[in-house]
């Protein structure tokens, strides 16, 4: 369970984007390297080359406008258009459905309207197709991008419930942006234009991955292999989900009170801290970071330290067993990832094998400079260096 479940992580612990891109634009985005399989832009759109070009691509918006409140109510997730940042503070649970369907109709709305242009066109400018490509989804991919982030930071039962509502609906549109037929042929005709080698390489380089990126997404698939595809990523959305909720469910679970100041010899200030202001949110109304008692958590502001400054060796143990083993065999039944990630094994070779490839290693390298070979050489070298020093601890 320990290495399939290295293999398989959370949404939202993947990113190649730089921070401030991050938090402001996940969503519709193809990331590989996970079983959800949100949308049509590429990991090179990730990129450097993508980011200096960004500011030039939201100067033009489509004429269509969302609503910026539902039911008399104004949404956050609905305002993000007008913010340097999103509003996490002020989105809540009963923001999702309304927020999140007004996006998926006006996103819809967007992507109809650019392939109804490209069908009129014989071959837009790539500058203006960039311009379009990255405008149509990108209101629905930063509401989004909050909701996913606010799940995995601030989880709770409603908030679980109204993203479940709205997950199928949005990988639906993924879907249907990520196997749009005309944006694909608009992509390989300026490719095949008489302008490609004048334009700038920033822009042959995201034309070239996205081109691939909807070849990954399963563009070329028709009749029931296209639906199968399809029923694939919908149920493998699903369970990145249940991994990750199993993942969060576990780490809530542990909880480990001391009382004895050797215990906590060499945690720094900071972290003994938040461990007595646990301590008092659970019921030691007079706990203090001097005299304890203090509470750890498997969260990282207490585990990172614990485990880098505390000098208690059965202390450190512990928390490294309880860390590793969460929602694993050895963590309770109903949390148990295992069967899940099994499941999406089977899910990724079968996806793998109707795009023509062997297995969801050659998917994930497809849009990486590694190769299969060279990866697990370096894994190799990387364990053949550690393991005397495992040895040893």
């Amino acid at each position: 369970m320990a290495l399939i479940g290295a293999c398989i992580k959370p949404l939202h612990s993947n990113s190649s984007s730089s921070f401030l891109k991050h938090i402001r634009t996940l969503g519709l985005r193809a990331v590989r390297s996970v079983s959800l399989p949100l949308g049509f832009f590429s990991n090179a759109g990730q990129s450097v080359l993508r980011n200096n070009f960004r500011s030039n691509i939201l100067e033009q918006k489509l004429s269509s406008t969302v609503p910026t409140s539902c039911h008399g109510e104004s949404n956050p997730l609905l305002l993000l258009e007008d913010a340097n940042f999103p509003r996490y503070d002020e989105v809540g649970a009963h923001h999702i459905k309304s927020g999140i369907s007004a996006l998926i109709h006006q996103t819809e709305q967007n992507l109809l309207a650019f392939e109804k242009d490209l069908a009129a066109s014989d071959t837009m400018p790539a500058h203006l197709f960039l311009k379009r490509l990255e405008t149509v989804p990108d209101a629905l991919s930063r509401a989004w991008g909050v909701c996913s982030h606010l799940k995995a930071v601030r989880d709770s039962e409603d908030f679980r419930l109204a993203y479940d509502e709205m997950q199928p609906q949005y990988v639906a549109l993924s879907l249907k942006l990520s196997q749009s037929v005309p944006i694909f042929q608009a992509l390989k005709a300026i490719r095949s234009s008489s302008s490609w080698d004048s334009l700038p390489e920033s822009q042959r380089r995201i034309i070239e991955s996205e081109i691939q990126e909807a070849e990954l997404s399963g563009v070329g698939l028709r009749g029931a292999e296209k639906l199968r595809f399809n029923e694939i990523e919908t149920e493998l959305a699903k369970l990145s989900t249940q991994f990750s909720n199993n993942l969060l469910d576990a780490t809530k679970a542990f909880s480990l009170r001391l009382t004895r100041s050797e215990e906590v010899s060499g945690l720094p200030q900071s972290a003994l801290s938040l461990a007595a202001q646990i301590a008092r949110g659970l019921g030691d109304a007079e706990a203090t970071a001097e005299r304890g008692p203090w509470i750890l958590t498997l969260d990282m502001p207490l585990y990172l330290p614990a485990m880098q400054y505390a000098r208690d060796r059965s202390l450190r143990e512990r928390l490294f067993r309880a860390y590793q083993t969460r929602a694993s065999e050895l963590d309770e039944a109903t949390r148990d990832n295992t069967p899940v990630a099994l499941r999406i094994l089977v899910l990724r070779r079968e996806r793998a094998q109707l795009l023509g490839m062997a297995n969801h290693v050659e998917v994930s390298m497809a849009t990486k400079m590694a190769t299969p070979e060279a990866a697990l050489a370096l894994v190799e070298r990387l364990r053949a260096a550690a393991w005397p020093a495992a040895q040893r601890e």
